[in-house]
């Protein structure tokens, strides 16, 4: 029985070992190496050309292809695998089941290479000689789906041919639809997500020094593919080793090898509101503006003027053409003109390579605006504030014409002690005038309070600051910063409180000097290498020292008008601050790299002592407050892990310190508090992806953890006087009837955390960018309602989600986001809070020439669940339609702004224990006819 039980085995055995080897003789695998040359009558000096690598081949003359797009495709035509080629024009597939496939190669300015392949080696061969066409990209048609993203070791390329533009975008429009690529309204760029610190251009800085100066200037047609990477950058050099820190670049390839460039445009427009009935004013709008650029390896020059009163703050192209999908609180008739010049005389025309740079630049800045325009209504649903009710309504109006000039010169070497240093002055001025007027009603079972008050005044003003930096070869530097400022300013205010008319000029006058310093300096060096297994670590320890002074003095006066110009001397006053920080810590800093896994690290710990003096005529008193405090922080990163640890802390104002009782608003007197302890924010970030940085791949999940906490957090304290009265900590000063008064106190437990997880992917089918966002926060807020002290948790939930489609015909922009708030605190005032957000924006171009670009807004914002409070609607609709003309240089058209003319914005902000509810009139509907020339002209090697 034994023996068969032993027999049955082994015959099981031979047959599963037998099936087996069929199996894997059936799923035998091998390499495709693909090489792609093109042939040129003439032999070009030196190896590199267009990116590409020379080879002479006996009488030819033969350059690889370097990134051509490699597709290997079943003979049903499924894309199973794809590569790109190197510089010498060689692209490997490996591990690939042998059988026939089909094959295409493809790359812009080359005809695209179609043919079968039979793979029956380990190592089948493929030779491949493309020819070169003078087709344009949109005429280029390839099957199949090519790749966005190909990742070749630590560089990430992305492949502009797997998207489209519309005709004469920019080359930004390119990276708006990659996954991993996000563009702040402030111009930073997060790029798989770190943030991106320098851009070239064919591996050079021809747009200098901002990251987003190439994108916005170079066309999308010229750009053959776009490149991320790190780079380590010299920090310093202690002991004879070099110390580094590794950033993230871009590095844009283009078609052909740019020289030069010069860019610029030149917009016009003329409208006039169309508002229906009586609220037609009739008001012209327009706006013009212009600006060039010159870019050279050695100087680069800016120029741009503007001028408009539809609230146009910054001269470019994007705000020109999307001036539809603007909505603007405030009337703003702006003015201004700036001149820029950088001269660099470095190395190889790198900005940031040893040589030095010279900049210049001056601005112009002159307007009008009619800001703070806004209706407030507060209500307190609690019993603490016996129903008291508020309502203002306030316009402010200012004009003012400024003056800002700024010099800079910097240096940098490699050999000498003093590796860098660097020099910059700016200087600022101006002048101006201002009018505010405020309409205010208090209601409370008490008392009904009205006042009116009107305020005119002038400024003038100026300010000189200077900054000196020097880095030595050892790791030393310093960092020296002096500012210096002054402030004149007139005022004449009205009040009008019961009938009781009270006129008061008031003139205050200001300086103030601040004065910074910090150096560092390296105290120890040590680099740890293991040859067996690849690894290197790297340790830098740093002694920091820190000064900084801030003086101020001001003197204000203040007549009663209505007494005949006698001055009221308890209104008067004049004082002065010195505020000193001085600190001492260190620094350690490391940094890892084992098998290309990166790790950074940082520590850092200091104690800074802190030093207010404040001399109050007022009171004919001196005082000081005085602070030792400690400040760290602790980063570390690693593979897909970033973890920071901060503790920060801040001393209080002079404001939220001085004894000086502030009644200037009869309504509302403040006073500081004398005893207040030092602020320490201890903030804790976490960010976790689920994928490296370059692991091209077009779906990407990242989680976002923040917590800040406040610990002796300064927050205001008020108490109400309904039926007026003696104010407790002011023995015989009395106030009116509804008055509040205003101090500050220390608390704990001040806590805002959220936790966001973002989903990016790239939906190949539709050319669709698709960002998702869940989000939760979390913040408790303590406060005072009287003399009670007031705790409130408030929960925030939040859906987001945005897509970005483009085709050479459209691009489309659509941006959702739903949040539900419940908010529960002490006092019982508890709300629950919907609100919904919708943005769309499209672009069409239509027969080439046509095209219609328009931009949804709804809003809307309501209570639940029985909580108190308004519900508010957005709907606002904007177009603007025109013709393209010169391949999309030129546009002309007409744009409609509050089709439906209800641009009234709204807001709800939900306070511990009142809810204010404001509205803010925008302009409402205009049309304008607008003009738009754009030029970008090239000088090619």
């Amino acid at each position: 029985m034994s023996f068969s039980k032993n027999l049955f085995s082994i015959i099981l055995i031979i047959k599963l070992f037998f099936c087996f080897s069929i199996i894997s003789a059936q799923e035998k695998t091998g390499s495709i190496i693909f090489e792609a040359d093109y042939s040129s009558k003439h032999k070009v000096d030196g190896i590199v050309l267009k990116g590409t690598v020379f080879k002479n081949r006996v009488s030819e003359y033969l350059y690889g292809v370097e990134d051509a797009v490699v597709l290997l495709r079943t003979t049903k035509g499924d894309t199973i695998k794809y590569g790109s080629t190197d510089s010498r024009g060689f692209c490997t597939l490996k591990n690939i089941p042998l059988g026939k496939y089909s094959v295409s190669i493809d790359y812009m300015g080359f005809l695209p290479v179609k043919l079968d392949i039979n793979h029956t080696s380990s190592n089948t061969k493929v030779y491949v000689q493309m020819e070169e066409g003078g087709f344009l990209l949109d005429e280029i048609k390839v099957q199949g789906n090519i790749p966005l993203l190909i990742s070749k070791g630590d560089t990430l390329i992305v492949n502009s041919k797997a998207v489209q533009t519309q005709q004469g975008a920019a080359a930004i429009e390119i990276i708006k639809q990659v996954p991993g690529i996000e563009i702040s309204s402030s111009g930073a760029v997060m790029a798989f997500g770190e943030v991106l610190k320098r851009t070239y251009v064919g591996g050079s800085t021809l747009f200098g020094r901002d990251v987003l100066s190439a994108l916005n200037n170079l066309d999308a047609d010229l750009v053959k593919n776009i490149k991320f990477y790190d780079e380590e950058e010299l920090v310093s050099i202690v002991n004879g080793v070099s110390q580094t820190r590794r950033i993230r670049v871009m590095n844009i390839e283009t078609t052909r090898q740019l020289l030069a460039s010069t860019t610029g445009h030149v917009f016009g427009g003329v409208g006039k509101d169309i508002k229906e009935g009586e609220s037609d004013d009739g008001k012209v709008r327009y706006k013009a503006g212009g600006e060039f650029n010159m870019f050279t390896t050695k100087v680069i020059l800016k120029g741009s003027v503007l001028t408009n009163n539809v609230g146009l703050t910054r001269n470019s192209i994007e705000d020109f053409t999307n001036i539809a999908s603007k909505r603007h609180q405030n009337e703003k008739t702006l003015s201004q003109a700036g001149i820029s010049i950088e001269y660099n005389n470095r190395q190889n025309g790198n900005i940031y390579g040893p040589g030095t740079t010279t900049r210049l630049s001056y601005n112009y800045s002159k307007g009008k605006e009619s800001k703070n325009k806004f209706i407030d209504r507060n209500y307190f649903p609690t019993e603490k504030y016996n129903n008291r009710g508020y309502y203002n309504e306030a316009t402010d109006v200012s004009m003012s014409s400024g003056h800002i000039v700024k010099a800079y010169y910097g240096a940098s070497y490699k050999e000498r002690k003093i590796r860098s240093y660097s020099l910059s002055h700016t200087m600022s001025f101006d002048n101006g005038e201002y009018c505010s007027e405020n309409l205010q009603k208090e209601e409370s079972d008490y008392s009904s309070i009205i006042i009116s008050d009107r305020i005119k005044g002038s400024k003038c003003n100026w300010s000189v600051q200077d900054k000196l930096y020097v880095s030595t070869q050892k790791g030393n530097n310093v960092n020296i910063d002096f500012n210096w400022g002054n402030n004149d300013n007139t005022d004449i205010q009205e009040i009008d409180n019961n009938g009781l008319e009270k006129v008061y000029k008031s003139s205050p006058l200001g300086k103030s000097l601040i004065i910074g310093t910090n150096a560092s300096i390296a105290l120890f060096r040590k680099r740890f290498n293991n040859e067996s297994n690849g690894s290197s670590f790297n340790t830098l320890l740093k002694f920091n020292i820190t000064t900084k002074y801030n003086y101020s003095k001001s003197r204000q006066y203040r007549y009663d008008i209505t007494e005949n110009m006698i001055m009221d001397s308890l209104s008067s006053y004049l004082y002065s601050n010195n505020h000193w920080e001085n600190g001492i810590g260190i620094t350690f800093i490391g940094n890892g790299n084992k098998e290309s896994i990166v790790s950074n690290s940082e520590l850092s710990f200091s104690l800074i002592k802190a030093d207010i003096n404040d001399n109050d005529r007022f009171v004919s008193k001196q005082s000081r407050n005085g602070y030792i405090m400690p400040n760290a922080r602790f980063s570390m990163g690693i593979r897909n892990l970033s973890f920071s640890y901060t503790l920060n802390p801040s001393v209080p104002s002079l404001e939220q310190i001085r004894t000086f009782l502030n009644d200037n608003n009869p309504l509302f007197i403040i006073v500081g508090n004398k005893d207040l302890d030092y602020v320490i924010q201890h903030s804790i970030h976490v960010t976790l992806r689920n994928k490296s940085a370059f692991s091209a791949s077009n779906n990407l999940l990242s989680m976002y953890i923040r917590c800040n906490i406040e610990q002796n957090a300064i927050v205001p304290y008020s108490v109400y006087y309904p039926q007026g009265g003696e104010i407790a900590e002011y023995p015989g000063y009395k106030v009116l009837p509804g008055a509040t008064f205003s101090s500050y106190r220390n608390v704990n437990s001040n806590i805002r955390s959220s936790m966001d997880l973002w989903y990016t992917t790239r939906l190949s089918a539709i050319r669709t960018k698709l960002q998702v966002n869940l989000g939760g926060e979390y913040l408790k807020r303590p406060s005072y309602v009287q003399n009670e002290l007031n705790v409130t948790d408030t929960y925030t939930g939040k859906f987001h989600f945005n897509t970005y489609t483009s085709y050479k015909w459209m691009t489309l922009d659509i941006k959702s986001t739903t949040k539900y708030t419940e908010s529960k605190n002490t006092i019982k005032n508890n709300y629950k809070y919907l609100n919904q957000d919708l943005k769309a924006t499209a672009k069409i171009t239509m027969l080439k020439t046509w095209y219609v670009n328009g931009t949804y807004i709804f809003n809307i914002n309501k209570p639940v669940g029985g909580s108190g409070g308004y519900t508010n609607r957005n709907n606002i609709l904007n177009v603007s339609t025109g013709v393209k003309l010169l391949r999309g240089r030129l546009t002309a058209g007409v744009s409609v702004f509050d089709i439906f003319d209800k641009s009234t914005d709204f807001s709800t902000m939900l306070y511990e224990d009142y809810v204010q509810n404001t509205w803010t009139p925008t302009f409402g509907r205009y049309i304008s006819f607008d003009v738009l020339f754009n030029l970008r002209k090239n000088k090619y090697k």
